[in-house]
């Protein structure tokens, strides 16, 4: 289990506005991150990814507190999907051998053979980064996220994107084998796809609620 418990932002300012920060995240559930401020937000995903210290509270997996100590193992827990999109890297080939090189029990055939299977043809792999539209790429990420079976994924995505039905059934699929998201989104659709949401209106105690 993930959990923030009385937490207060670091690195913003007025971050008392959006305190405490209080959720749980279980194994099997969803979290999305929805209609923050465009700062916050990101001080939040980037807190949730171990990038950032809280400034006050506890950031915790499993019970055990995350910090400077404990973070690099924390990393390995989760697969993240940034809302930057943009790689040193020119071609897909390079993006695969990357992809190869975060997790080596995954393989180029396994990766290739689940691209394949959502439509992509060959010729993808020798195609530039930037020709490729940043759905796609977005898209290719989500299904390398899911091939790492972590426990945790975390989806930085941009105001205006919406996930597909069959990558949003993809995800269910991660969710129903024991994963579990954090999604950071303005989009209600997005919003609705989670179990929970947590949302932060400036000037209001962050609140999160549960759907049935």
């Amino acid at each position: 289990m993930l959990e923030i418990k009385d937490g207060e932002l670091s690195g913003v300012l007025s971050s008392t506005l959006t305190s405490p920060i209080n959720f749980k995240l279980n194994v099997g559930d969803s979290l999305c991150i929805y209609a923050w401020e465009q700062s916050l937000g990101q001080a939040l995903v980037d807190t949730v990814v171990g990038l950032r210290p809280l400034k006050k509270g506890y950031f915790t997996i499993d019970g055990d507190l995350i910090d400077a100590q404990s973070v690099a193992y924390f990393r390995q827990k989760f697969a993240f999907v940034p809302r930057q999109l943009d790689f040193p890297l020119e071609t897909v080939d390079e993006l695969l051998d990357y992809m190869l090189s975060v997790d080596h029990r995954l393989t180029c055939e396994q990766i290739k053979a689940e691209w394949l299977r959502f439509g992509f043809e060959d010729s993808l792999f020798k195609k530039p980064l930037d020709e490729l539209g940043r759905n796609v790429l977005q898209t290719l990420l989500i299904i390398n996220a899911v091939l790492l079976e972590r426990t945790y994924m975390v989806l930085d995505l941009r105001d205006d994107v919406l996930l597909p039905s069959q990558i949003l059934n993809y995800l269910q699929g991660y969710l129903h084998s024991g994963g579990a998201i954090i999604m950071a989104s303005n989009h209600e659709s997005m919003k609705n796809f989670c179990t929970c949401t947590l949302s932060s209106p400036i000037g209001t105690t962050s609140t999160l609620h549960y759907f049935e």
